[in-house]
């Protein structure tokens, strides 16, 4: 799946593929190869996430944000039907600051958050489970801040079709705002290899920009 399709389309139900990568990194973290973001690149990249949120069609709903738009309309002084398309239209949803953006996007729903990433990731691997629900899955887990889960969401989507974009690029988003950077670039080089789509393409070359400019500034001139 194109993340381009993602943001314009409802899940759909998917075949399971037998198996995912082989080359797919291990999801623990290689310490040798972190590094300590800079802070307002870390925020840029935790943006990318709340946007990639934010682009699934009624994912808000599906998380128990139902009030989302409205109050994201107060923020922004304008309607509750404008408000999540002029948000999501800035690359960085700039007119809003990281800070109010993770309380409007706090996840409180407990049919989410009480649940352990084990359960999470035996649901998820049943054949009848699509690969858009899974991505869906992490990235309500992703704006909730529950890195097991998210991870867990996105290896079952690995499993049923690797050869898709979309949750390479979430991996990618996630390794980044963990600061392992090589882990991040490999996952993020990964999604652009199998995006076709122009506007998906060129929100992997933001995040990809945003650790590249990370790596030159620390190794200096």
């Amino acid at each position: 799946m194109s993340i381009s399709e993602a943001s314009n389309t409802k899940p759909r139900s998917e075949s399971r593929s037998e198996s995912a990568s082989a080359a797919e990194p291990s999801i623990e973290r290689d310490r040798d190869a972190t590094i300590g973001l800079d802070p307002a690149r870390r925020e840029q990249l935790q943006r990318l996430v709340y946007r990639e949120f934010l682009l699934e069609p009624e994912l808000y709903i599906e998380a128990g944000l139902e009030d989302l738009p409205r109050r994201v309309g107060e923020l922004l002084g304008c309607s509750s039907a404008e408000a999540l398309e002029r948000l999501t239209q800035q690359p960085n949803l700039e007119e809003l600051t990281v800070e109010q953006l993770g309380r409007v996007l706090a996840i409180r729903d407990m049919r989410l958050v009480s649940r352990t990433a084990a359960a999470v990731a035996a649901d998820l691997k049943e054949p009848g489970v699509s690969y858009d629900a899974c991505v869906r899955t992490a990235l309500c887990y992703a704006v909730a801040g529950m890195e097991a889960h998210v991870f867990s969401a996105l290896r079952a989507a690995g499993a049923k079709r690797d050869d898709w974009a979309r949750h390479h690029f979430i991996y990618g988003l996630m390794h980044a705002v963990s600061d392992n950077r090589e882990r991040a670039l490999w996952e993020l080089e990964m999604a652009l290899q199998r995006e076709p789509y122009e506007e998906g393409r060129a929100r992997i070359h933001m995040a990809i920009s945003l650790l590249q400019q990370e790596q030159d500034d620390f190794e200096g001139p």
